[in-house]
């Protein structure tokens, strides 16, 4: 038996889902009740669920497909092999393309490229989970349709899917194969027989996840699926590819079919919102995605929406906006959370903003590794080693400050160097017996040791362990490199500044380098135990050494629960708040095309588009999977993020960027203006002197338009000296 639960956001499939689960705990029965939700969601989703059935969550079990493959792969077996993360395959591939570059025709010049490892992963990830194998790519190649540069580009992905699959095979399994296995094993876990499983958070499936639940449909009494599609839809029924929710009802009509197919009861319930037309909120929730839709007649302020002249002068509003929230509404710091397009341009005007207004504030922006200083020491020195000590590796690799030197030290040194045109490894084996104009000689040797002794210590090391060839295996050179971090103390120095960023309140720096150490340790481990007995030159090694770091991203944890959230709109899974910021909505920003797959032109999707028109389902999907979904889901998760308020929106654009350009307001601030009207968000001018910072430069900038000739003179007006002057004493900043 088959439940689909359908509905826009806030049209309550998910109380629906928990009010099912609580009935069957009522019914006192012992058979299993299993939630299956999306990755992000497993914690979120427990502690609502043991909100909700107090005390405990009972006989239910929260998890993730990956998680359920976990249980009962180890109930039936079927796992034998060691599982690999995307960390691990990305050193695989790295360590592929570097063996076989000169197989490669399309991609010989660009495989080292940025971002072409992860591409390449995330490609090879798609194929497995949507069952595209080698005859399926070279039909696609010798198809007719098939421009010259797609067809050499599929050759290049064609073998390095291969190279990939042969080289782990009886080696490793990756996590989209123990899917595959999972589908294959359901009908024989006792876990699962008769269970009841609710499979709610899901946009759409993978065809492996298709299949999981088109076997569980067989095995357990009932599954309940929420999926968020605004009506019903019949099996057969056209879908329109610019459709908000078109790869939900894709794979709802997909699943009806599987239901048809297998003899297998169904049925559809299909959710609609509570007072649609009375609350502004749930107006928008139920009929953003509209084509034609009137706008909203009744009055409203839960939904705002203001153009600024810049950027500054916005996220300036917002802060204000929020003091006041906090002052006169009785909001907490975690009922408020803002989303922006994009998180590199926002970051530091809202973090030295939200400090300069004392409001505390978590950046949910996940780091990539390589751009801390223990990390890119370790690339710096592997530099200096394999460009034979230039001047230019040298001073990279002391800009680190990983030794024990300092500034002046280091800027001594510098200048040694450039006197005396010191570069190569031969002039740093040379005594250097030059004297300096100002600073004596026995200070430079001393300087020059401290640079010198760790650095020939690696070298000495990868030297003494190269074969005949002159190669080195993987398992030598991580351990070279772990001893070179021993070396210079790296582990006491990253201690030290995690002690410092702790003392200045510098938490998220804190937390950063507290997991540091065992992430940098934890990938020499990973690449010893998958690529260990590789052999390949130390250039390599350094590449498929600077690929890891800089695929992994750290997570950082709130460290406080009171905390404004700041995340990106198209990454950020945010749980509803009362308060939601929408900043920077202009043309090309929200909604974004995703372009995580670089190996693609756009003339390349047209080609992929052309292949997979009125073709079979498996190509139809690749279409979704590689074409469709990117350029069209954005505006999906515009629309989802709209449906996190509970009550009150505020959506703002900007009208010129840093450097003066005109920017365009998005299609989606055209759309709210048209159906609630600009409604500004603006805050007292003397909330600037809620916090001693901006009451500094709120009563300069008064003084000097007095000066100016523009201020108002008279008892009581804001603007006269002596009534600035009591307001600057008054916030305890007159001195």
């Amino acid at each position: 038996m088959a439940l689909f639960i359908l509905g826009t956001a806030k049209s309550g499939k998910t109380t629906a889902c928990y009010k099912q689960l609580q009935e069957e705990l009522a019914k006192e029965a012992y058979h299993n009740l299993i939630m299956l939700v999306p990755e992000q969601f497993n914690l979120q989703v427990q502690v609502e669920l043991a909100k909700l059935l107090k005390p405990g969550l009972l006989r239910t079990e929260v998890m993730s497909f990956r998680n359920l493959a976990k249980r009962v792969l180890k109930e039936v077996g079927g796992i034998k092999e060691p599982v690999i993360d995307d960390l691990e395959r990305v050193m695989i591939l790295k360590k592929l393309l570097e063996q076989h570059k000169s197989e490669l025709v399309y991609y010989k010049t660009t495989y080292g490229s940025e971002g072409f490892v992860d591409g390449i992963n995330r490609l090879i990830t798609l194929f497995e989970q949507n069952e595209i194998d080698k005859p399926f790519l070279d039909a696609l190649e010798q198809d007719e349709k098939s421009s010259a540069v797609f067809k050499s580009k599929l050759q290049d992905i064609t073998a390095i899917n291969e190279w990939f699959h042969t080289y782990i095979a009886e080696r490793f399994v990756t996590v989209e194969k123990t899917m595959e296995r999972l589908a294959g094993a359901v009908h024989k876990s006792d876990y699962l027989k008769d269970s009841i499983v609710w499979i709610d958070g899901f946009y759409g499936f993978t065809a492996v996840q298709m299949k999981i639940i088109e076997e569980m449909m067989h095995k357990v009494s009932q599954v309940i699926i929420t999926l968020p599609i605004d009506r019903h839809y019949t099996m057969n029924e056209y879908i329109y590819p610019n459709n908000p929710f078109y790869d939900s009802i894709k794979n709802y009509q997909s699943l009806m079919a599987r239901c048809e197919q297998g003899n297998i009861p169904y049925e559809t319930m299909v959710m609609k919102a509570d007072n649609k037309d009375k609350d502004a909120l749930a107006y928008l929730s139920e009929n953003y995605l509209k084509p034609y839709v009137k706008p909203f007649e009744n009055e409203q302020d839960a939904i705002r929406i203001m153009s600024f002249p810049s950027k500054d002068e916005e996220v300036t509003q917002l802060a204000c906006e929020i003091v006041r929230l906090i002052r006169d509404e009785d909001y907490r710091y975690h009922d408020i959370a803002v989303l922006v397009g994009d998180m590199g341009q926002y970051k530091s005007s809202l973090v030295s903003t939200f400090k300069e207004y004392d409001i505390p504030v978590f950046m949910d922006d996940k780091k990539s590794i390589h751009t801390n200083g223990l990390v890119a020491i370790i690339d710096a020195a592997l530099e200096v080693i394999t460009t034979g000590w230039t001047y230019k590796s040298i001073m990279s690799f002391l800009r680190f400050n990983r030794l024990d030197l300092t500034i002046d030290e280091i800027d001594t040194l510098e200048n040694y160097l450039l006197e005396h045109g010191i570069q190569g490894k031969k002039k740093w084996d040379a005594t250097w017996e030059r004297e300096s104009k100002s600073i004596p000689l026995e200070v430079i040797q001393a300087i020059k040791e401290k640079v010198q002794v760790p650095l020939l210590s690696l070298e000495e090391a990868l030297k003494s362990a190269k074969d005949a060839s002159g190669k080195i295996k993987i398992r030598e050179a991580s351990i070279a490199v772990y001893n070179f971090l021993e070396s210079i103390h790296a582990y006491e120095t990253t201690q030290q500044h995690i002690a410092y960023y702790k003392q200045v309140g510098e938490l998220s720096l804190e937390l950063e380098n507290t997991q540091i150490w065992g992430q940098v340790v934890d990938t020499l481990e990973r690449l010893v135990d998958l690529l260990g007995e590789e052999s390949v030159s130390i250039k390599v090694f350094k590449n498929i050494l600077k690929t890891s770091f800089g695929y992994i991203e750290i997570g950082i944890i709130p460290p406080s629960k009171d905390q404004v959230i700041v995340g990106n709109i198209d990454r950020s899974r945010i749980p509803q708040v009362k308060a939601l910021f929408i900043l920077g909505v202009n043309e090309g920003v929200i909604p974004k095309v995703d372009e995580s797959m670089p190996l693609f032109s756009d003339m390349d999707k047209l080609t992929l588009m052309q292949l997979c028109e009125k073709a079979d389902e498996k190509r139809s999907r690749l279409y979704d999977v590689v074409v469709h979904n990117p350029l069209y889901m954005g505006q999906f998760l515009v629309y989802y993020a709209f449906t996190r308020a509970r009550e009150k929106l505020y959506v703002s654009t900007i009208q010129v960027d840093e450097n003066g350009k005109a920017l365009r307001p998005s299609i989606v601030f055209y759309k709210l203006r048209k159906l609630f009207g600009e409604i500004p968000f603006e805050c007292d001018q003397l909330d600037a002197l809620q916090a001693a910072k901006p009451a500094l430069g709120y009563v300069g900038w008064q003084l000097r338009k007095y000066l100016d000739g523009q201020g108002e003179e008279g008892p009581g007006t804001y603007k006269t000296p002596c009534f600035l002057y009591g307001l600057y004493e008054s916030a305890g900043i007159s001195k």
